[in-house]
């Protein structure tokens, strides 16, 4: 006990601050949460569609990006006044002009000013060149590095970073998102520039800080309840033997204890300490195979393109279904999908799909399919876009792989096997209580994480305090 003791307090000093810390910027994130450029808001700023200026096929594109397999994203948009394909497979991204075939392999400060022109009625200053700051220091980014980087006039100060390789924006935030994210987000990510630019050193960090505050936390409850007396009460009437900030520190930790165990342990699993949760369940070339099982083409006009294109068409999606070629006309409101071959319009049917998860997983057979017209507890929209319907397909495989697609362009959204699957109980519910049931109901949601999350900063100041007052005294 003697050992317990001492584990604990030493840790609670060397830990406490920390836990206050990221109680109180959790309950900022609730409301706030790092900035992100979506792809809602991506296709919402798009101009529409010129059609009279596409002059070059998607199989033209497709051949400019000499791409090995079929990729994981091909669609055309409006880069200003220019339509452009965008191909991406994996980190390597090609943009290559509609208008003549070239391939953009550079954007100016002036190009990228007038992309945002005519995304946005705004003016905008040039902040200058930036490789990599608060808000783009992720390696997400590397592809679009260096980034031009703009403010707006639009009473947001609204901040824009566009690629000066491909000519899109790829993030976006606002004055406010900037200033509450110091509160939030950041301390509570240990999210500093210098520190995040170091993947392996911040992983490092978050694993041994959360990590130590879980285990003294534990010992913690440990002592606490050890501590207390329900029959024979200390001096006849007391349960805890402790007075004044010590017994505010006992209290607290038997009410929040269990919630301050979850939540810091389901924190330290956020990024996978010994490679928990990095299952692969579906390989590049599976995937490829699910789209094009041979040669890799995208028959289709500009013609029979720029025909399907309507007054408000923001953006063409170009994909594959075992080798079937469609493309997705999107006005930012709803999806349309059309033949490759005819530009006729394309319903997609399940067994299509199924066939082709049987050309990719070849080794592997297909144990169940379910459509989903509904969000269930893994499939489910939580500050993220997911598309319904789509169709779940289980693998009779030792990983238990899941696929899921969308039914509308058969693209498959996601991917996942039974780590993964723990992984959205073991942090994603324990961490942002994210059940479908409490989505549905924000307020419930909301009251609960602030009755633990207080309880939890209650456990940490006290300890914080009793820290403090020890080391004074020694």
């Amino acid at each position: 006990m003697r050992w317990l003791y001492l584990t604990h307090r030493w840790l609670g000093i060397v830990t406490c601050i920390l836990c206050a810390i990221w109680f109180l910027s959790g309950l900022v994130m609730v409301y706030v949460p790092y900035p992100s450029w979506r792809d809602d808001e991506r296709v919402s700023a798009l101009p529409p569609l010129a059609a009279s200026q596409i002059l070059i096929s998607p199989g033209e594109a497709l051949a400019k990006a000499e791409l090995k397999r079929a990729p994981t994203s091909f669609r055309l948009e409006m880069a200003g006044d220019e339509p452009v394909y965008r191909i991406v497979d994996g980190e390597w991204h090609v943009a290559v002009s509609a208008r003549d075939g070239s391939r953009i392999e550079s954007v100016t400060q002036d190009a990228a000013e007038r992309m945002l022109r005519g995304a946005f009625p705004d003016s905008f200053t040039y902040l200058g060149p930036v490789e990599a700051d608060q808000w783009t220091v992720t390696r997400r980014f590397a592809p679009y590095r260096p980034l031009h980087h703009f403010e707006a006039d639009d009473g947001l100060a609204s901040r824009y970073y566009v690629s000066s390789r491909t000519g899109e924006i790829v993030q976006s935030t606002t004055r406010s998102e900037r200033m509450w994210n110091w509160f939030g987000s950041v301390p509570h990510w240990i999210y500093f520039t210098a520190l995040r630019a170091d993947p392996s050193l911040w992983r490092d960090v978050i694993i041994w800080t959360s990590g130590l505050a879980t285990v003294g936390a534990i010992f913690g409850l440990w002592i606490g309840v050890a501590r207390i007396r329900l029959r024979r009460r200390y001096g006849g009437t007391r349960m805890s033997p402790y007075r004044g900030i010590m017994k505010w520190h006992h209290v607290s930790g038997l009410i929040g204890g269990v919630f301050v165990i979850t939540w810091l342990f389901s924190g330290w699993l956020s990024v996978g300490p010994f490679d928990l949760f990095r299952g692969i369940p579906v390989t590049p070339d599976q995937l490829a195979r699910y789209y094009v099982p041979d040669t890799l083409t995208f028959n289709t006009s500009a013609h029979v393109l720029a025909a399907r294109i309507g007054p408000n068409t923001k953006e063409i999606q170009f994909s594959w279904v075992g080798g079937a070629a469609l493309f997705v006309a999107n006005d930012g409101r709803a999806k349309t999908a059309y033949d490759a071959r005819d530009g006729a319009p394309f319903v997609l049917t399940q067994e299509a799909i199924v066939q082709a998860a049987e050309t990719a997983m070849s080794e592997v057979p297909i144990a169940a399919v379910k459509r989903l017209d509904e969000y269930d507890l893994y499939w489910y929209a939580h500050r993220s876009e997911r598309v319904l319907p789509a169709l779940r397909l289980i693998f009779n495989d030792p990983p238990r792989t899941w696929l899921t697609v969308d039914l509308k362009s058969g693209r498959i959204v996601d991917a996942s096997d039974a780590s993964v699957r723990w992984e959205r109980w073991l942090f994603n519910f324990l961490h942002l209580y994210d059940h479908p049931g409490l989505l549905a109901r924000p307020l419930l949601r909301e009251s609960l994480i602030w009755v633990l999350s207080i309880a939890g900063f209650i456990v940490s100041i006290t300890g914080v305090i009793v820290g403090v007052r020890y080391l004074q005294r020694a």
